[in-house]
C-alpha cells in the first residue's frame, strides 16, 4: 500500500489536504501444467475448471515425437501496475511449435525458439491461463525434463528477462527409453462354435 498526501492551494491561501491510498496489484503464477494437444481454448478460463482428463501427470513418461501443450495459470489480485508478462524457457528436449488456441494474441515466439514470452496487458482481479504447443524431440535423451514459467510486471522497464521477484512455477516429466515389444508365445485355435 502506498500512501500519499496531496496539498493544493489557491490564490486565497485556502488549502485542501486529501489523503488517499493506492493498492498495488499482486501477480502470481498459480501452476504449470502439461496437456495432451487438442483440448479446448484456455484464455479466460477460471483456474478451478477441471480438465484433469487431458493433463499429463507430473513425472509421467512422455512420448517422443508427440505434441503437448504447456499451460500457465496466472492470478492477479487488485490491478497490476503495468503489463503482466510471462517468460518461459523451453527445455532443450522440446521444440516450440505454436500458441495454443485462444492464446495467439498474447504469445510471442517463432517455431523452434527456446524462449516463449507473453504479454497479457494490465489485468485486474483475474485468474486465467495461456498455453503454447511444444513437440518432444525424437532424439531426446532419457531423463527428467523440467519446464519453468516466470510471471511478472516490470513497469516501463525494457529488460528482456524477468526480474528476481518474478513468480515462478514449474513442472517435471520423465523421458523413458523407447519401448520394445516382442511376441513371446503364439497359439492356434480350432473348433470355433
Amino acid at each position: 500500500t502506498n500512501v500519499a498526501k496531496v496539498t493544493t492551494s489557491g490564490a486565497n491561501e485556502n488549502s485542501c489536504n486529501y489523503p488517499f491510498t493506492t493498492v498495488e496489484g499482486i501477480v502470481k503464477c498459480l501452476r504449470k501444467e502439461l496437456h495432451y494437444v487438442g483440448t479446448p481454448p484456455v484464455i479466460g478460463t477460471k483456474s478451478d475448471e477441471s480438465r484433469t482428463s487431458t493433463i499429463v501427470p507430473p513425472n509421467a513418461a512422455l512420448e517422443r515425437g508427440r505434441e503437448y501443450e504447456y499451460r500457465v495459470s496466472i492470478q492477479v489480485t487488485n490491478r497490476s501496475i503495468s503489463d503482466v508478462k510471462v517468460y518461459d524457457l523451453i527445455p532443450s528436449a522440446f521444440s516450440y511449435v505454436r500458441p495454443a488456441p485462444g492464446s495467439e494474441k498474447f504469445i510471442s515466439g517463432q517455431v523452434g525458439d527456446p524462449i516463449v514470452t507473453a504479454n497479457l496487458g494490465v489485468l485486474q482481479n483475474q485468474t486465467l491461463a495461456i498455453g503454447f504447443i511444444v513437440k518432444l524431440n525424437e532424439n531426446v535423451a532419457v531423463g527428467k525434463v523440467t519446464n519453468t514459467a516466470q510471471v511478472y510486471t516490470m513497469g516501463r522497464s525494457l529488460a528482456k528477462e524477468p526480474p528476481p521477484w518474478a513468480s515462478i512455477c514449474s513442472i517435471t516429466h520423465q523421458v523413458l527409453p523407447n519401448g520394445v515389444a516382442e511376441c513371446v508365445e503364439k497359439e492356434a485355435f480350432t473348433n470355433f462354435y
